[in-house]
């Protein structure tokens, strides 16, 4: 059995939420509850230049009890980003996902932010290519 290669372009989810860097994180936090996400892409122009996730609000804003309506997402978003293209590999993709400490990878094509990969999304991604390994084993 042989498995092409698959890339994160193929497993991103495409919902991504953007934000100016000039956005309190009080906005940022009301943006994520209205939009259901955990995660907002800081954007310059049109390009991704940090991250914003509920991790990020916990660790630096509420736990040192400052004022979200004062802070701006500039200046607490995780940077730099870390990004990949879309035909990056997703076994690459983790392994910089692990290597760099982080649960979320942009995916950057010219430039232009065309999705996110998240853990959630590998390990799906690998859960089903473990079942379709262990139903071809069973069933030969």
């Amino acid at each position: 059995m042989v498995k092409k290669k698959v890339v994160v372009g193929e497993i991103m989810r495409k919902k991504i939420v953007t934000v100016k860097p000039s956005l309190t994180v009080f906005e940022a936090l009301r943006l994520m509850c209205q939009k259901n996400v955990e995660d907002l892409i800081i954007v310059k122009g049109k390009k991704p230049i940090g991250i914003l996730t509920e991790s990020d609000l916990i660790k630096k804003v509420f736990v040192k009890e400052l004022n979200p309506k004062t802070i701006k997402v500039l200046d607490i978003m995780s940077k730099p980003l870390v990004t990949v293209p879309p035909h990056y590999d997703i076994a690459a993709a983790a392994t910089l996902m692990a290597k760099n400490n982080i649960r979320r990878l942009p995916i950057v094509e010219k430039g232009k932010l065309v999705g996110i990969v998240t853990v959630k999304e590998l390990i799906k991604h690998f859960r089903d290519y473990l079942n379709i390994i262990v139903r071809s084993v069973l069933f030969e």
